[in-house]
């Protein structure tokens, strides 16, 4: 063993893009958020809102009440959007309501891809299977 075996991997911009991406996805409305934009592309914040409602607060009647949307929709428009903004993931046009996936590098895209993979199969699902609105949990907020 030489003295440089002891050594620490070099801090690159990737370990950078790594830390602020698992820092993003440590949360759950964040993450669903992400699942689903990275899908879409880009929907209006509203349709965010009822997305991750129905992920992450329906009830087993497939319903989430006014006032747990209310808070899904506050948190996503003044902690997880302006987070996700700054990393550089998404951005949002407040004029029209309307979120947008960024262009972000490719290891991000496969970093959220890997963990939908895996919440999604730990929840059941066939990684083969198609994904467009359904996701980890997949009742919609309005219970349609």
């Amino acid at each position: 063993m030489g003295p440089d075996d002891d050594r620490l991997p070099i801090v690159d911009s990737r370990t950078d893009v790594i830390d602020s991406t698992c820092s993003l996805l440590r949360n759950r409305d964040r993450r669903y958020a992400l699942y689903y934009l990275l899908a879409q592309e880009r929907v209006p914040i509203e349709e965010l809102t009822d997305v991750v409602t129905g992920w992450t607060r329906a009830t087993d009647f497939g319903l989430a009440d006014r006032q747990l949307r209310e808070q899904v929709r506050l948190e996503l428009y003044h902690q997880h959007i302006p987070a996700m903004q700054r990393a550089g993931l998404v951005r949002y046009d407040p004029d029209s309501g309307v979120v947008a996936v960024a262009e972000c590098p490719e290891l991000v895209r496969s970093f959220i891809r890997l963990a939908r993979r895996m919440e999604t199969t730990d929840a059941g699902r066939s990684d083969s299977e198609p994904y467009r609105d359904a996701g980890p949990g997949s009742t919609p907020a309005n219970g349609s």
